[in-house]
């Protein structure tokens, strides 16, 4: 858990924009995503091409460089088969690891999928 989101819902607890049970039941929730932030071992990415009708890419990374990965893609263009594909994979990442849960990115012809194992 970052410090910058405890102080978050800190200094929404002093402005009295959270009830004390509110600000609790978020700090709560906080540490249940944390929790399973450390279950995760691997992000598992998936590329399925719609139009040919397979899976293009399969590749697990440890969950531990996913974060520190992302910094390196923002705004990069990915392409499969010379076909560039028009998905902001880094936001994507990061979705999947503030959720823990499955994110689907869908294109015309491709189909994006990140889990976590």
């Amino acid at each position: 858990m970052e410090k910058s989101e405890i102080k978050k819902v800190l200094n929404l607890l002093y402005e009295r924009k959270l009830s004390p049970d509110d600000a609790f039941n978020l700090l709560e929730e906080l540490v249940e995503i944390n929790k399973q932030s450390a279950k995760a071992r691997r992000m598992r990415i998936y590329v399925y091409n719609k139009i040919k009708g397979r899976e293009e890419i399969n590749i697990a990374i440890p969950a531990s460089l996913a974060k520190f990965g992302t910094k390196f893609l923002k705004g990069k263009k990915f392409k499969i088969d010379d076909e560039e594909l028009d998905v902001e994979i880094d936001e994507a990442i990061n979705e999947a690891l503030e959720s823990m849960q499955p994110v689907e990115v869908e294109t015309t012809d491709h189909s994006v999928t990140i889990t976590f194992e």
